[in-house]
């Protein structure tokens, strides 16, 4: 998901990827896979080395602002990482 310069950002791929993943889990769409595929690559692609994500804010720019929107950018991941992986093991099944 593009931020305001051309890049993606976090927090906003993983709102996105949340939200595709609720809407997919309602029924079928075209294309809704090829996106899905898309938003989690991105995120595990941009995953940093300390586990978690960046994220972009567009108040000010600070110390205490970065390490929050940190937080939050990779707590949305997670959360998106998981609703997804949920999604897809009750459509497909447990690899149990």
């Amino acid at each position: 998901v593009p931020a305001g310069d051309g890049a993606s950002d976090a927090n906003a791929t993983a709102y996105a990827f949340m939200i595709l993943t609720r809407i997919g889990a309602s029924g079928s769409y075209p294309g809704l896979d090829v996106m899905l595929r898309s938003a989690r690559s991105w995120l595990l692609v941009h995953q940093e080395s300390d586990g978690g994500w960046t994220g972009v804010s567009v108040n000010d720019d600070d110390a205490r602002n970065h390490s929050f929107m940190k937080d939050l950018a990779s707590g949305l991941a997670v959360r998106g990482l998981k609703t997804n992986w949920l999604a897809l093991r009750e459509r497909f099944g447990s690899a149990e």
